[in-house]
């Protein structure tokens, strides 16, 4: 972890993985320790994004959850609902 932001129910956890580390266990696991500390917040409708190290590309999201219609930690692309 290189840094972490939250704003509301949105968290940020920045990392120095590789961009080629998408759904990886060390990112999923990020996104679910970031799921859960949200939870205990009381955060209602948790955001999370786990970001590779900037690149090319800025800082590519490697895990997300994107509200509660987003199941799983798993990279989503569309609003999940």
């Amino acid at each position: 972890m290189k840094d972490i932001r939250t704003v509301g129910g949105y968290l940020r956890i920045y990392t120095d993985l590789p961009e080629s580390a998408d759904d990886s266990a060390a990112a999923l696991t990020l996104c679910e320790r970031g799921l859960a500390y949200l939870g205990e917040r009381g955060t209602k409708e948790p955001v999370v994004f786990v970001q590779a190290r900037p690149g090319e590309n800025g800082s590519p999201v490697l895990a997300n959850i994107l509200g509660p219609g987003d199941t799983t930690c798993r990279v989503t692309h569309p609003d999940p609902g």
